[in-house]
């Protein structure tokens, strides 16, 4: 089994050329998951919107972003004297309020924010005693 120097040369060939095409290609994986790993931490909060996206898609949606709102100057609820704010609840369009008094009792009005009006009153009453 004696092999001369040019059947050695020859045959190794093939095997160099492979070994360098396999480290090349594990460089090129290793700085592709560089860079994803990289893209990842930098969005990794909002991956896949953008906020100009998120702002287009809700303008057309009919969603009111905090930074496309207008004021509105004030808006006037008539109650009567003694009420209170017993709680409230914003979001980008709509103010819900939460009202006590002893005269009208608890109740629930929405605001329009964008529009400056009241939308509706939700009253609790109490229920007559069922026939018997």
């Amino acid at each position: 089994m004696n092999f001369s120097e040019r059947e050695i040369l020859s045959s190794s060939h093939p095997l160099k050329i492979t070994k360098i095409l396999v480290l090349v290609m594990t460089c090129l994986i290793a700085i592709g998951l560089a860079f994803l790993g990289y893209g990842l931490s930098i969005n990794g909060q909002n991956f896949g919107e953008s906020p100009a996206l998120v702002r287009a898609v809700r303008k057309a949606e009919g969603i009111v972003c905090a930074d496309l709102r207008v004021p509105f100057g004030s808006v006037t609820l008539h109650q009567a004297p003694g009420t209170r704010i017993t709680s409230m609840v914003a979001d980008n369009q709509y103010l819900i309020l939460r009202l006590d008094s002893g005269e009208q009792g608890e109740r629930v009005i929405v605001i329009d924010l964008v529009a400056g009006r009241v939308l509706g009153t939700v009253t609790v009453e109490s229920a007559s005693a069922p026939a018997q």
